[in-house]
């Protein structure tokens, strides 16, 4: 298990988990070479993380075929998030559940998922769906009446999100892609956008 430390620098891949990183970028803010030694010597204890050299420098990248990574990244997701956004979620997750709502990947995008938000922000959601439901709509107005922000939801099927990401036009789904925080089975959310990348999709 990492420590609250290690989770900071580990939380420098967040933004972008395919993206490979030099050393610089990851002790961004670190105070300590120590203490980014350990954790990087953690991350490769784990197997979370690959190590490449070119020249004098390294370069790395995180294994993502190690679920340990989604897990810790849903930890840091939840740290980052304030107490009132944690209890709209949660209320989320109950009315899914409470409409027999099968969902794969719930995910915060825009200001949120960015920390750029405001008080008068909304939160901004993707649920990822295998089909979209007439209990849908139900949700979406159980969480008008009990949440204390006011949320942005939206139902997106698998298909309909992979479509998303291959049209050559700007759309709701390139955006989830390009600024998100997966809460709850981001393994399949990072996949699906993996398989759009594999089809051309930039980030």
């Amino acid at each position: 298990m990492l420590t609250e430390n290690q989770l900071k620098v580990f939380e420098k891949f967040r933004m972008n988990i395919f993206k490979k990183y030099i050393i610089k970028e990851l002790k961004l803010d670190m105070k300590s070479n120590n203490a980014f030694s350990i954790a990087i010597n953690k991350f490769k204890e784990e197997n979370l993380i690959f190590e490449e050299k070119i020249g004098r420098n390294s370069i790395y990248s995180l294994n993502l075929n190690n679920l340990l990574i989604y897990n810790y990244f849903e930890i840091i997701n939840i740290t980052l998030l304030p107490k009132s956004v944690l209890k709209s979620i949660n209320l989320l997750i109950n009315s899914l559940l409470k409409n027999n709502i099968n969902f794969y990947s719930i995910v915060i995008f825009g200001s949120y998922a960015v920390l750029k938000y405001s008080k008068d922000s909304d939160l901004d959601i993707a649920i990822i769906v295998s089909k979209k439901s007439k209990n849908d709509k139900l949700v979406i107005e159980d969480l008008k009446l009990k949440s204390l922000i006011d949320l942005d939801i939206h139902f997106i099927e698998e298909l309909e999100f992979k479509e998303m990401l291959t049209v050559d036009y700007e759309n709701l789904g390139k955006e989830i892609a390009r600024k998100n925080m997966p809460i709850l089975n981001s393994y399949i959310f990072y996949n699906l956008l993996k398989e759009g990348i594999n089809n051309g999709f930039k980030l």
